[in-house]
């Protein structure tokens, strides 16, 4: 752990926020809240892994892309409420 904190404050996720603290928030609202939020804290948290250009075929033409580089990847969000 690199002890790095990093403030999200991009509006969408505030907005999202927002809904998730309001008691007010029905149930089934607040777990797909959570989803999106946690699918957006994972784009920041991932946005600097290091890549490599691979080679690929697609359905038009071969072309090189780019993937994660070094080992596997496995993001366990934790959302907790009260």
């Amino acid at each position: 752990m690199s002890g790095k904190l990093t403030v999200v404050s991009h509006p969408l996720v505030q907005h999202k926020l927002s809904y998730l603290r309001d008691q007010e928030t029905p149930t089934v609202h607040f777990r797909k809240l959570a989803n999106e939020v946690t699918l957006l804290l994972t784009y920041e948290a991932t946005k600097d892994l290091p890549t490599e250009p691979v080679e690929i075929e697609t359905p038009l033409e071969q072309m090189v892309a780019e993937r994660i580089s070094g080992k596997k990847v496995a993001v366990c969000p934790v959302l907790r409420a009260g």
